[in-house]
């Protein structure tokens, strides 16, 4: 399966909500996602996973002086393990340095354990609970991916994610 991953643009929005929806309890709103694209103080990105021109997974992330907080990462149910999850993941720890961003880091609802076990077998590792996180309650588990642990997951993980033209 060809997977090509790219940065995000204004005309995915709607797919990714699509995405959203179908993917979690508490998904993100198209007016939600929007604000969030366009802060002022803070700079947030986000890189769609795509394939024959469908957009089939994203991520929207948050860059901050010494880190990168993945707010939302999900897949297509009809397109789940086929590595676009992986690849994205990959276009992440490529913005990891020793020097400046060292730990890629997300939040995952407790009983999302598909999820919970792909992180773990990213290289990620569980750093702490927060209770009653998500809009029904529910408690979430905050994942980490040191910048260390991302040179050990390229010597073992093959991952060569295909570029868009659009990419800076």
């Amino acid at each position: 399966m060809n997977i090509q991953t790219r940065r995000m643009m204004a005309a995915d929005c709607t797919s990714v909500i699509a995405i959203e929806r179908a993917s979690f309890a508490c998904p993100w709103t198209l007016a939600g996602l929007v604000r969030k694209l366009r802060p002022e103080e803070k700079i947030v990105n986000g890189r769609v996973a795509v394939h024959n021109g469908r957009v089939i997974g994203h991520v929207v992330y948050e860059l901050s002086r010494t880190r990168i907080e993945l707010l939302t990462l999900a897949v297509d149910p009809i397109f789940r393990r086929r590595g676009a999850a992986s690849l994205l993941i990959g276009d992440m720890t490529k913005k990891l340095s020793y020097e400046r961003r060292r730990v890629l880091s997300l939040e995952v609802a407790e009983r999302n354990l598909p999820a919970c076990q792909f992180l773990r077998s990213q290289g990620f590792r569980w750093t702490k609970t927060i209770p009653h996180r998500f809009c029904n309650g529910e408690s979430a588990y905050r994942f980490g991916l040191p910048f260390g642990a991302c040179a050990m997951r390229a010597s073992t993980v093959s991952l060569t994610p295909t570029h868009g033209e659009n990419d800076a």
